[in-house]
């Protein structure tokens, strides 16, 4: 069972601040296409679900996944997450984090992914997280099973920390860990 811990900023001093780390780095440079590469619009990951939403989308649709990638520094091994699901959170997707291998070949010009594992992601109880928007617990949002991905980030010792949407009347959510 594998749980993650969900990162807020919590005031605009603390975004600005990390926003002018990252705008004086010395070490910035142009960004340069190396290459491109794909993975198909109908290809499925490897969650292990069979059903089909109820927008007619195979639930084990490999996709929605660009919001949120990172590096897990291990060869060119990435983590991604898709976001909430297909419909604006109007199905019950399950959450999910995506690992692929990503090898470029720069003198080629190419870029070539491929889905290594599927990590369907729950709570300490082994509920799934899911991002549709019914699941939001307005009474109590610390408890809600809505999860609607916007990144990922890998840490030192190989947790990833995904940060998400706030839920309605929410300021911030800590507490989840790897």
């Amino acid at each position: 069972m594998r749980m993650f811990r969900v990162l807020t900023l919590t005031s605009m001093t603390e975004g600005l601040a990390l926003i002018g780390i990252l705008m004086t780095s010395p070490a910035m440079a142009n960004p340069t296409l190396i290459g491109t590469g794909q993975i198909s619009g109908t290809a499925t990951d490897q969650s292990g679900l069979t059903d089909v939403l109820s927008d007619g989308t195979p639930h084990n649709r490999l996709g929605g996944f660009g919001l949120g990638i990172a590096y897990t520094g291990q060869g060119e091994q990435y983590v991604t997450v898709p976001d909430r699901g297909p419909t604006d959170g109007t199905t019950r997707y399950i959450d999910r984090v995506e690992t692929l291998t990503i090898h470029v070949d720069a003198g080629a010009g190419t870029v070539s992914p491929s889905l290594n594992k599927t990590t369907l992601l729950t709570n300490g109880s082994g509920q799934n997280f899911t991002g549709a928007s019914s699941a939001i617990d307005t009474s109590v949002p610390s408890s809600s099973l809505r999860l609607d991905p916007e990144g990922i980030r890998v840490g030192s010792t190989g947790q990833f920390w995904i940060s998400r949407s706030l839920l309605p009347g929410e300021t911030r959510r800590t507490g989840l860990r790897p």
